[in-house]
């Protein structure tokens, strides 16, 4: 939902055809919320992990407007 900026209305449409498996908004709210709050420990250790490095890799790619490199 978040990645593609799609309703959850559409996101209940689209799990039943794809997978063949009716979920009501409610409960595509729920699973959502139980996924963040099983994934803040993940989280926070990614950013510690992160901040404790000597050295980190970002894509630092650019945006293009009107010829120019933002």
């Amino acid at each position: 939902m978040e990645g593609q900026l799609l309703p959850s209305e559409r996101v209940c449409e689209l799990l039943g055809e794809v997978l063949g498996c009716e979920m009501s908004a409610g409960t595509l709210y729920n699973a959502r919320l139980r996924c963040y709050e099983q994934l803040a420990a993940v989280e926070e250790h990614i950013k510690t992990s992160i901040q404790a490095a000597s050295v980190v890799h970002f894509d630092q790619t650019g945006l293009r407007v009107k010829g120019q490199l933002m």
